[in-house]
């Protein structure tokens, strides 16, 4: 296995851990004070759990959809359906709904506006698909092309 496939076997999961536990770190209404007790020690009740493990299975189901939308894009721009500022709108739009998600990527990639910043994300997804290297070499060259194109500098 070359550099290059191991890289892009490890960039998906890893970029999924860190969004998840950026969201964990990040998301105010959850409880970090362990998984049966409140900040102060005392112990919460059955429905305090309930309550607390449906809010998390709502989120996580939510993060699935969000990935699962993302992912469907990514098969239309790999396949030439859609452009990268198609994609990057769309992506822009799905992290518009969920501040952490939104926060991460304006500080983790560069450009002036969200759409922008999506578009570099867009890219980097593209590297974690499991293609052949030629064939991601030639995607990849397409989406930055139509990067430059779609926000010259």
């Amino acid at each position: 296995m070359t550099s290059s496939n191991l890289k892009r076997k490890i960039a998906y999961p890893t970029a999924l851990l860190i969004g998840l536990a950026g969201w964990w770190f990040l998301e105010p209404s959850h409880e970090l004070s362990g998984a049966d007790q409140r900040g102060d020690g005392s112990i919460l009740s059955v429905e305090e759990n309930t309550d607390t493990a449906r809010r998390l299975n709502r989120r996580q189901a939510d993060l699935r959809a969000r990935i699962d939308y993302k992912e469907s894009l990514m098969v239309g721009f790999v396949g030439g359906e859609y452009t990268l500022k198609q994609v990057a709108r769309e992506f822009a739009r799905v992290n518009a709904d969920d501040e952490t998600t939104l926060h991460m990527m304006r500080c983790g990639y560069p450009g002036e506006t969200d759409e922008e910043k999506a578009a570099h994300n867009v890219l980097d997804f593209l590297k974690a698909r499991q293609l052949p290297e030629a064939e991601l070499a030639a995607i990849l060259q397409r989406g930055r092309t139509q990067l430059d194109s779609a926000f010259p500098r």
